[in-house]
C-alpha cells in the first residue's frame, strides 16, 4: 500500500476543482436552463417572439439626450405547433459557462420569447444577439449556452426577423 501525501491531495484538488468548474458547473448549469425553458414549452398555452427597441438605441441622439426612448414592437409573431417544434430544436442541452465570463455586454436585447403557461404565467427569455447573452425571467445576464447563439439566431431569421439588426433609432 502507498502512503497518501500531502502533495497527492493538493494534486486531487486541483484537478477536481478544475474538473468542477469546466465540466460539472456548465453541464449542470446547461441542463437547468435547457430543462426550464422546455418544461415552459412543454406546459404552454402560447408562445410569441417580440422584436423590439431597447434604450440604448436612443443613446447618443440629440432628440433624445433628455429623455428616456419608449420601447417600440416592431414585430410581434405568435408561433404555431412546427414553430414551437423548431425553437425546442434550437434549445439543445449544451454546456453553460456562464459565470466564467466576465459579462461585459450592455446587453442591448431586441428579442424576447414570451411562454404563457397553461396557468397564465408567464416565462421570457430576452436575448441579445450582438454579444450573446440572455436573461430568464429578469435574473442575472448570462452567455448563450455552447451553440445556441447561432441556433437561436437561425430560428429568429425563419421568422422572418433579424437578429443582429439593423433596427431603427428609438424615439420619444
Amino acid at each position: 500500500m502507498g502512503v497518501i501525501t500531502l502533495s497527492s491531495v493538493i494534486l486531487c484538488l486541483i484537478i477536481f476543482t478544475i474538473l468542477f468548474a469546466t465540466v460539472i458547473l456548465p453541464v449542470s448549469r446547461g441542463w437547468w436552463l435547457h430543462h426550464t425553458l422546455v418544461s415552459a414549452l412543454d406546459d404552454a398555452s402560447s408562445v410569441q417572439v417580440v422584436e423590439h427597441s431597447n434604450p440604448m438605441d436612443g443613446w447618443g441622439r440629440e432628440e433624445n439626450k433628455d429623455a428616456n426612448p419608449r420601447e417600440i414592437i416592431y414585430a410581434d409573431v405568435p408561433l404555431t405547433a412546427e414553430e414551437i417544434a423548431a425553437l425546442r430544436q434550437a434549445l439543445p442541452m449544451a454546456w453553460d459557462y456562464s459565470g466564467l465570463d466576465d459579462l461585459t455586454c450592455l446587453f442591448n436585447d431586441h428579442h424576447a420569447i414570451r411562454i404563457t403557461r397553461r396557468d397564465g404565467s408567464v416565462l421570457t427569455l430576452q436575448l441579445c444577439f450582438v454579444c450573446g447573452e440572455l436573461v430568464v425571467d429578469g435574473g442575472p445576464k448570462r452567455i448563450m449556452p455552447v451553440g445556441w447563439n447561432s441556433r437561436l439566431s437561425k430560428f429568429i431569421t425563419s421568422l422572418g426577423l433579424h437578429p443582429k439588426g439593423p433596427f431603427p433609432p428609438a424615439k420619444n
